[in-house]
């Protein structure tokens, strides 16, 4: 379903029927915060739940963060006490998450104590090494996936490895074989020389920590966003904040405006924007939008498109109309892989 993270139940219990008739063990889930408080996921008994992080997303759904983290718990109130619960550390709020669940809890982290660490982190463009320390020893991993995020996914996926039983070795080579998923901080060449980064980064703290880190590497960024229509206004102006503090040229564009004015969508990101030393344009049309940004890069820039990632559409009204970053990037000649 085109823009649920989470299916109703009755598509789940299909999905899941269908995977078990196949001859599949395993069921992974995204759980949203959002499926979870509509009880999408009544009648799944977990073995292992994840929780990855808590940051400024949703608003326009859940009234505050306080009613955001309630919902989210919902997974691990539910937990058996012979379940797992795999906790980022790092994250402020993960001593809560912990406090809410009957179930074993398992940490994982980069910047404290936690039963899962990575250590000696070494960035690549596409790639990220580290040494996977556990209570059972320690490995050297290589991820062919980029940023700070990813080494904490794989953190995740490691700890629930480890408690079903999976040695730390095979951890280790499955993770190295992991493929890079579509739109998740995807690396294009573009034919000025600069390196263009599509990425799904659509909330605040994402849009932020994918910055920082593009910034380790390029002197000279463009970053090329937009908001959704119909959700979460009040992180508009910070996200344009944001991208004005931390790249040399920010493009406003149109994202998924639905039912809204994509004009007024702009206005309100700009509110933001305009509040740093940050130059922008406004380029409702995301399609010009990305070409005036490779355009305008140089060799050694990063031009950042943010907001969609994976995303195959654009919901204009009513309307799913055939939309990619990645895809019009390659048809157009703007890029190489």
């Amino acid at each position: 379903m085109p823009g649920v993270t989470t299916p109703p139940a009755p598509i789940i219990q299909r999905i899941a029927r269908e995977a078990l008739d196949s001859g599949k063990g395993n069921l992974v889930i995204e759980a949203s915060s959002i499926g979870l408080e509509q009880r999408r996921l009544v009648g799944i008994d977990f073995d292992a739940a994840v929780f990855t992080n808590l940051t400024h997303d949703h608003l326009d759904y859940h009234r505050d963060m306080e009613a955001y983290l309630a919902a989210k718990l919902i997974l691990f109130e539910g937990l058996r006490e012979d379940a797992l619960a795999i906790v980022n550390a790092d994250n402020q709020i993960a001593g809560r998450v912990a406090s809410a669940t009957r179930a074993r809890v398992i940490t994982y982290g980069i910047d404290g104590d936690a039963d899962l660490r990575a250590s000696g982190i070494e960035y690549f463009p596409q790639a990220t090494s580290f040494t996977l320390e556990a209570a059972g020893g320690s490995i050297r991993v290589t991820i062919r996936l980029p940023a700070e995020y990813n080494v904490l996914n794989a953190l995740a996926a490691a700890g629930v490895g480890l408690a079903k039983g999976i040695g730390l070795d095979r951890i280790g080579e499955r993770l190295a074989g992991a493929r890079p998923v579509p739109g998740r901080y995807e690396i294009f060449r573009a034919v000025t020389g600069a390196t263009v980064i599509v990425d799904f980064a659509h909330s605040p703290d994402a849009l932020e920590r994918t910055l920082r880190f593009i910034r380790r590497d390029h002197p000279r960024v463009i970053c090329v966003f937009g908001c959704p229509g119909g959700s979460d206004r009040g992180k508009r102006p910070e996200m344009g904040r944001i991208s004005g503090r931390l790249a040399e040229l920010t493009i406003l564009t149109a994202d998924n405006p639905k039912g809204e004015d994509p004009e007024g969508i702009i206005d309100e990101i700009e509110e933001g924007i305009r509040r740093t030393a940050g130059h922008y344009e406004r380029i409702v049309d995301r399609r010009e939008a990305i070409r005036r940004a490779v355009g305008a890069s140089r060799d050694g820039d990063a031009v950042l498109i943010a907001g969609k990632g994976h995303e195959t559409y654009q919901i204009v009204g009513l309307d799913f109309l055939p939309h990619s970053d990645s895809a019009f990037l390659l048809e157009e000649g703007l890029v190489e892989r």
